[in-house]
């Protein structure tokens, strides 16, 4: 979620005037094709961090979801240090101990976050000029500096070149670690959608070619009559409107987006050419976020659009994704969870739905820590991701307890893929902190629609129900709903 903006300077020398007006965009426009931003990646603890057994590769869950932390410092001792923590935090890493090396790393795999320490070059302007590229690229690689040097001047200087944080020397590799993982996730989105109304298309076509090099899915219209139908049919995370127009104004279409209880809280920026008080009031008094003035300035423009749309995700993770296991929570998933129920009921296809347990989590707690059972549960939230990964919702509902569920699938497949879940578990071994070695595992009911239930509530409960089942029977096991000698159990080696 997020994203770096370029300096403003950058942006506006990227293009051969920083101002398009109307007539000024009636020039061909033939924008290069840029990257699209980052591919959305996991940044939880993935399980090679407890595991004591090594994975092939075919088999492996999380070789090739893990984002690449690029660490750049001469000192091999430290830099092997945070690539032994990173583990434990989900990525995986690379070492460049001089500067070439860095760039040669660079041009072979795209980091998704690089550590550097300036002092890898002396003087420090090549390593400061690499951290500038890095900020400045689209899409932009946050850079986390990380040096023994701690003036004022130093910090001014790495933020002024785009420096995501500045890290003082020495740091424990947790807390290196942790800025990281922060940096990461800002890093990440999915493609977020625009919508923007004008009636005049050069315009639209300005607007669409400065900011769809940003990754965002831009959707143009320039009829307001039909300003209903394409906010339902594109669902914008962010809508632009102009002021001025001949048959509904960005005012009126405005009110009625804020009259309306599903979309009232999108964000909402205006453009305008008319920037007296009298406008800037109105628009603001009908629920206006921000406004641009023309002649469009394209850094403005991007700067302000990427910064709302950053404020936006960041709202929306914390109201809707569980914080260690980075599933959906139970608000969420039930949204989900009634949209798949109704699409099922719509085509007459099958969905199953299923309510697993940890077995043993609490006396992983009590027996060694809390830090280690918060580490399980972030490895337990990423297995149950790349496991369940398409046509899925994946959940945490409480402490220890989770909720999967697959469309169109029928109970026997269903239970085909928690059993082999479970096997997966059998087979890993996991070390605590004292060096102790224990495994994990989980028990599990499920249910399918419409046969166990026709609503959410009906289908929880029966699988709540063949849950409970499953614990009476030893744990480790699945049972079915309505099927009482329905225990399943992976073949034990």
């Amino acid at each position: 979620m997020g994203y770096r903006v370029k300096p403003l300077e950058a942006i506006a020398h990227s293009t051969s005037t920083d101002q398009l007006t109307s007539d000024e965009a009636t020039q061909p426009i033939q924008p290069q094709t840029l990257s699209a931003l980052s591919k959305r990646q996991e940044i939880d603890r993935t399980s090679n961090d407890l595991t004591t057994e090594r994975i092939e590769p075919e088999e492996s869950l999380f070789a090739d979801e893990r984002p690449l932390l690029l660490i750049v410092d001469a000192d091999r001792q430290l830099a092997q240090q945070l690539m032994n923590e990173a583990v434990d935090w989900g990525f995986r890493s690379a070492i460049a101990t001089t500067l070439s090396e860095a760039e040669t790393k660079l041009e072979q795999d795209a980091p998704t976050v690089v550590l550097l320490d300036p002092d890898i070059s002396h003087p420090t302007t090549d390593s400061l000029r690499l951290l500038a590229k890095l900020s400045h690229q689209t899409p932009a690689v946050p850079v986390l500096v990380l040096t023994s040097h701690d003036r004022l001047t130093d910090r001014l200087e790495v933020a002024q070149l785009g420096g995501h944080s500045f890290l003082h020397k020495p740091l424990p590799p947790a807390h290196v670690l942790k800025a990281i993982a922060q940096a990461a996730q800002q890093a990440e989105t999915a493609k977020q959608r625009v919508m923007v109304v004008d009636e005049d298309l050069q315009i639209l076509a300005t607007l669409k070619w400065f900011l769809e090099p940003w990754g965002l899915s831009i959707t143009t219209l320039n009829d307001p009559q039909q300003f209903w139908e394409t906010l339902e049919s594109c669902s914008p995370d962010l809508l632009i409107l102009d002021v001025k127009m001949s048959t509904l104004s960005g005012v009126e279409l405005c009110q009625i987006v804020r009259n309306d209880s599903r979309w009232g809280r999108l964000p909402i920026i205006f453009l305008t050419a008319h920037t007296d008080a009298a406008i800037v009031n109105q628009m603001f008094s009908v629920g206006a976020d921000d406004f641009v003035s023309k002649p469009i300035v394209g850094p403005e423009l991007v700067s302000r659009i990427i910064n709302r749309l950053e404020r936006l995700k960041l709202l929306q993770n914390a109201a809707e994704t569980d914080y260690l296991t980075k599933l959906s929570n139970r608000h969420k998933s039930t949204q989900d969870l009634n949209k798949y129920l109704q699409f099922a009921n719509q085509q007459d296809q099958s969905l199953c739905l299923a309510v697993l347990d940890l077995d043993n989590l609490k006396q992983i707690n009590n027996r060694h820590g809390y830090n280690t059972g918060d580490m399980v549960m972030r490895q337990w939230g990423q297995l149950l991701r790349q496991t369940f990964r398409q046509n899925a919702v994946v959940a945490r509902w409480e402490s220890d307890e989770f909720v999967v569920a697959l469309s169109n699938m029928i109970k026997a497949d269903g239970i085909q893929r928690l059993t082999q879940l479970l096997a997966t578990l059998h087979h890993r071994q996991f070390v605590a902190p004292d060096q102790t070695q224990f495994r994990i595992a989980f028990s599990a009911g499920i249910a399918q629609y419409p046969d166990n239930g026709t609503d959410l509530h009906s289908l929880y409960q029966a699988a709540s129900e063949a849950l409970h089942q499953s614990k009476i029977a030893g744990c480790a096991c699945i049972f079915s709903a309505g099927d009482s000698r329905g225990i399943v159990r992976p073949t034990r080696s």
